[in-house]
C-alpha cells in the first residue's frame, strides 16, 4: 500500500527521471526484440509500472529507496521497406534518500540505472513488506554497541551504569510517568506525533494531550517492580523510537489515527511465523534493550571483576552464594532487575548462574552449583512436577531409572538416596548443602526442549528456568536424555545403604497384618497419627475411618488407598504392600503411572500438594 503511496505522490518525478535515464542510455542497452532485431534509435513509451521498492534504514528515519519501475518502450526499425514496431520493457531502478517525519520530509532522487539480477546489498537495515527491520538475534549486541556509540559513548570504554535520562534528552526525547492501564499490562508507550492519549487519574480514564517524543512509563512501575524495570521500560521505548520510526511513521500517513506505540508485559507465546509486525518489534525491543544497558565487553569485564572481588572478601563463600552475590551486584550497578542481570550473563558465557533465581512450580528454588563442564546448554537440574509425570509416563529409559527407587523429587530436583544430599528432617526429607553446591554430582539432568519444534529459542529456555508456574500452558518441556547425564551418578548410591534401608523395610512388611484394615491401623500409629487428623486429611469421617481399620471386607477404592499412602508417607514398598492389601494393583495406564512416580520420588510430600501436581496434570484428585 505504501509502494502505491510512494509511486502516486511522486510519479511525476519518477516517471521523467526514468524516461530521461532510458533516452540518455538507449545506446548502452539492450532495446532489440523478436520483431526488431536492431532497432533504428529512436524511442517512444507506452506506459510505466512500479514493480517494486527496496527500503533500507540509514539512520532512525532517514531511509534510502530503490524504485524498482518497468518502462515499455517503443522501438522501430525499417524491414523490407515498412516500419516494424514492437515494444520491450525495461526495468528501472531508481535511487532515492528520504526523510520522515510526520509524513514524507524529504524525497530527493540521486541516481537511476537499468535493474541488475542481483539487488546491491549494504550494511543498512532492511525492512520486510511491513516496515520492520530485519534483525536478527546475532545481532542484537551489534545494534546495542551502535546506539551506545550514537548516544553514550562512553559506555563503550569501561564499564558503567547508563543514565537513562541522558540518553533520552541526547534522542531529543521526553520522559513522562502516567498511570497507563487499570490492570498494569502496560509499562511503557512511545508518542509518535502530537496527539492525545488516555490515561488513569483519580481511577478515571482521561485524555491527555502529549508531543511527538514522549515516553510514557507507568508510574508505578518503581513501586511495582523495581528502578531495572524503570530503566529497562525507558530504554526499550528509546529503541522503538531508533528502530521502529519509520514503521510508524509510514502507519501514521497510510492512516491518521495512528499516534502511539504501546509495550505490553506480556510476549507473544505463540510461534514467530505467527507473529505480527508489533510482535517482531517488541521482540526487538525486549532483546535490545537490555544489551544497552549491559553492553557486551563492558558487562563480561565487570561479572569478571565481581567473580574476583567477592571471593577475595570472602574466600570460604560458597559457589552458589558467589553467583547469587555477582547477579545482586550485578543488577545494583547496571541498575537493572536481577533476573535481567542473571540473563545477561548466561547470555554472555556464564552457565553458573542457571543455578540461582529460579521460579518453578510457584515458587522460588533454593540456589544451587554445579560443576560447568557437566552442564549442557539449554539443560536444566530443575524439572516442574507435570513435565516429571510426562515424561514418566512416556519416556521408558527414565521410567525405569525412577522404579528403581534411586532418586526422591525435592525442590523441583530428582536428588539420589544417600545421606550425603539428602537429610530427614520433622517435615521429611531435604536436600543438604552439599548437594545444593555439587548438583552434577546427585541430580538428574534434562534438556529442555519444544514441544513442537525441533529447536527452542533462548527466550523460551529462560521462561522455562525463570518463570514457570506450576499450573502454566506451555509449549516447553523438559525431556531426560541419558547422555547427557554423569556417567556415574547412576552408580553413587552405597550398596551398604540400600542392604541396610531393604532390611529395615523387609523387617517391617514381615510385622504387619495379612488384612488392609491391620495394616492401614498398624501405619497409622507407627506413624503417631490420630483418626481424627488422618480422617481430616483424606477427608472422610472418622466414623468411615474406623469401618476402614476394623471391618476386613471393607476395602478402599484406589484413590482413597493412594490417599492413605500419601497422607502417612509410606516409602515405595510399603505403599505397594498396602495397595495390595487393598486389592488394587497399578498397571501401565497413563493414570496409574503416575499414581506410581509419585510414589516412588513424592511419598513424602503432603497430599494436599500431591493434590497440586495432580491438578497440573489434568488429573483428578485424591
Amino acid at each position: 500500500m505504501f509502494d502505491k503511496y510512494i509511486f502516486d505522490t511522486y510519479h511525476e518525478l519518477i516517471i521523467k527521471t526514468v524516461r530521461g535515464f532510458i533516452f540518455n542510455n538507449k545506446d548502452n542497452t539492450d532495446l532489440s526484440t523478436y520483431m526488431v532485431p536492431e532497432p533504428n534509435g529512436y524511442i517512444e513509451f507506452d506506459d510505466f509500472e512500479l514493480y517494486k521498492i527496496y527500503y533500507e534504514v540509514v539512520d532512525n528515519s532517514k531511509l534510502k529507496l530503490e524504485i524498482i519501475v518497468i518502462a515499455d518502450v517503443i522501438v522501430r526499425q525499417y524491414i523490407k521497406g515498412e516500419m516494424e514496431l514492437d515494444t520491450k520493457s525495461k526495468y528501472v531502478s531508481v535511487y532515492v534518500d528520504m526523510e520522515l517525519d510526520s509524513g514524507i520530509k524529504v524525497f530527493n532522487i540521486y541516481n537511476a540505472e537499468f535493474k541488475s539480477d542481483q539487488y546491491k546489498k549494504n550494511k543498512n537495515l532492511m525492512l520486510s513488506r511491513d516496515w520492520v527491520p530485519y534483525i536478527p538475534k546475532k545481532e542484537f549486541d551489534n545494534i546495542a554497541e551502535s546506539f551506545l556509540k550514537k548516544y553514550y559513548p562512553v559506555a563503550l570504554r569501561q564499564p558503567t551504569p547508563i543514565p537513562v535520562e541522558l540518553i533520552v534528552a541526547e534522542m531529543g526525547l521526553s520522559i513522562h510517568r502516567e498511570k497507563l492501564t487499570f490492570d498494569d499490562s502496560v509499562f511503557g508507550k512511545m508518542v509518535f506525533k502530537d496527539t492525545k492519549v488516555e490515561v488513569i487519574e483519580n481511577d478515571q480514564l482521561v485524555s491527555k494531550h502529549f508531543s511527538k517524543g514522549c515516553i510514557l512509563v507507568d508510574k508505578d512501575v518503581v513501586y511495582k517492580r523495581n528502578v531495572g524495570s524503570f530503566n529497562n521500560t525507558v530504554i526499550h521505548e528509546c529503541v522503538h523510537w531508533e528502530l521502529h520510526k519509520v514503521f510508524h511513521e509510514v502507519r501514521m500517513i497510510l492512516d491518521n489515527r495512528y499516534s502511539v506505540s504501546s509495550s505490553w508485559t506480556e510476549e507473544n507465546q505463540a510461534d514467530s511465523s505467527m507473529w505480527s509486525p508489533l510482535d517482531w518489534m517488541e521482540w526487538h525491543a525486549n532483546g535490545i534493550a537490555p544489551r544497552i544497558l549491559m553492553p557486551k565487553v563492558q558487562t563480561k569485564i565487570k561479572i569478571r571483576e565481581l567473580f574476583q572481588t567477592l571471593t577475595l572478601v570472602n574466600p570460604d563463600i560458597s559457589r552458589s552464594e558467589l553467583v547469587r552475590e555477582v547477579v545482586d551486584e550485578l543488577a545494583e550497578f547496571f541498575n537493572v532487575s536481577k533476573q535481567a542481570a542473571k540473563i545477561r550473563m548466561i547470555d554472555l558465557g556464564f552457565k553458573e548462574a542457571n543455578g540461582v533465581y529460579n521460579y518453578l512450580d510457584d515458587r522460588y528454588m533454593h540456589n544451587f552449583a554445579f560443576e560447568l563442564e557437566a552442564f549442557d546448554n539449554g539443560s536444566s537440574y530443575t524439572i516442574t512436577s507435570n513435565d516429571l509425570c510426562f515424561e514418566y509416563c512416556f519416556n521408558e529409559s527414565f521410567r525405569q531409572i525412577i522404579d528403581g527407587n534411586k532418586f526422591l523429587y525435592i525442590d523441583n530436583h530428582l536428588c539420589l538416596k544417600d545421606k550425603k544430599y539428602i537429610s530427614m528432617t520433622k517435615d521429611g526429607p531435604v536436600m543438604t548443602d552439599y548437594a545444593y553446591e555439587h548438583m552434577d554430582e546427585c541430580c538428574l539432568l534434562f534438556k529442555v526442549k519444544s514441544k513442537k519444534y525441533t529447536t527452542i529459542s533462548d527466550e523460551d529456555y529462560y521462561d522455562y528456568v525463570l518463570n514457570r508456574g506450576v499450573t502454566r500452558e506451555s509449549e516447553i518441556k523438559a525431556d531426560f536424555v541419558e547422555i547427557l547425564q554423569n556417567p556415574s551418578l547412576m552408580d553413587q548410591l552405597p550398596p551398604l545403604e540400600m542392604v541396610k534401608l531393604s532390611k529395615n523395610i523387609s523387617d517391617l512388611l514381615k510385622e504387619l497384618p495379612f488384612e488392609f484394615s491391620g495394616t492401614l491401623r498398624s501405619h497409622r500409629k507407627r506413624k503417631k497419627c490420630s483418626q481424627p487428623l488422618l480422617a481430616n486429611i483424606v477427608g472422610i469421617t472418622e466414623k468411615t475411618l474406623r469401618s476402614y481399620e476394623t471391618k476386613e471386607d471393607n476395602l478402599p477404592k484406589l484413590e482413597l488407598a493412594l490417599a492413605f499412602c500419601f497422607a502417612l508417607k509410606l516409602m515405595p514398598p510399603i505403599s505397594e504392600d498396602m495397595l495390595e492389601k487393598a486389592g488394587h494393583k497399578l498397571t501401565k495406564i497413563h493414570q496409574h503411572q503416575v499414581y506410581k512416580l509419585l510414589l516412588t520420588t513424592s511419598y513424602y510430600k503432603p497430599l494436599a500438594e500431591i493434590n497440586t501436581i495432580l491438578q497440573a496434570a489434568q488429573m483428578k484428585t485424591l
